[in-house]
């Protein structure tokens, strides 16, 4: 019996949950498009996802993806990361949004979905990925800083703010790895600094991927202001 594909799948979960093609105005892509970051891999993501627009209607602005840390490349048999790790994911994102990226990755999008303004800042958590930092997330003050001063320039009315990450912002494991070796560690590292941003500028949910478990939580920081 054919199994069938990733898309197929896809539509078959939307079908099960009574959404239409036409009724899906965006997609949110948490990273891991990829097993080992390879250019064959990132070629079948970019087919899946052009399907993807096809059958759904949308553009391909309308879909939002962050890197995660499966589509840095490391170099085989030495688990280093190299200076042109994330080039392959740089290619991917140039061919599929026909613009070259940001270097630090970071994506910024604001729609407007039946008449409500919908901002989603997509942050990059891979920057330190390597086998001595595998599972470690970290997205830094460039990010912090650009995502603030796009979100606090302008404030529209009645206006959605969005967060999408790959590594975790809160634990998600019940125990966390402790061998060095064998650790399937999820943590941002500067995930404080990202949740205290994201609070003063008006964003009220976060999804993440990394780990894949099912998760849900409320959290409250005292930010100044």
């Amino acid at each position: 019996i054919a199994k069938e594909s990733l898309l197929e799948a896809l539509l078959l979960d939307l079908e099960a949950i009574n959404i239409a093609d036409s009724d899906v105005a965006l997609v949110f892509v948490t990273g891991d498009l990829t097993w080992s970051g390879d250019p064959h891999e990132f070629a079948n993501a970019l087919a899946f996802f052009q399907s993807l627009c096809r059958k759904l209607g949308l553009h391909s602005s309308q879909i939002v993806i962050v890197p995660g840390n499966h589509d840095i490349e490391w170099v085989k048999g030495k688990g280093e990361v190299d200076e042109n790790a994330d080039l392959n994911y740089s290619t991917f994102c140039r061919e599929f949004y026909g613009v070259t990226p940001e270097k630090s990755f970071l994506r910024i999008h604001r729609f407007i979905v039946n008449g409500i303004p919908l901002s989603v800042v997509a942050f990059n958590s891979c920057r330190i990925e390597s086998k001595e930092n595998a599972g470690l997330g970290f997205v830094g003050r460039d990010q912090l800083g650009e995502c603030q001063r796009f979100l606090n320039s302008y404030k529209a009315d009645r206006e959605v703010r969005l967060g999408l990450i790959h590594h975790h912002l809160l634990p998600v494991n019940y125990i966390e790895g402790m061998d060095w070796e064998t650790k399937k560690v999820s943590l941002t590292l500067d995930a404080d600094a990202v949740l205290r941003c994201l609070i003063s500028s008006g964003v009220r949910a976060v999804m993440h991927g990394h780990q894949h478990q099912p998760f849900y939580s409320s959290i409250r920081r005292i930010v100044p202001g």
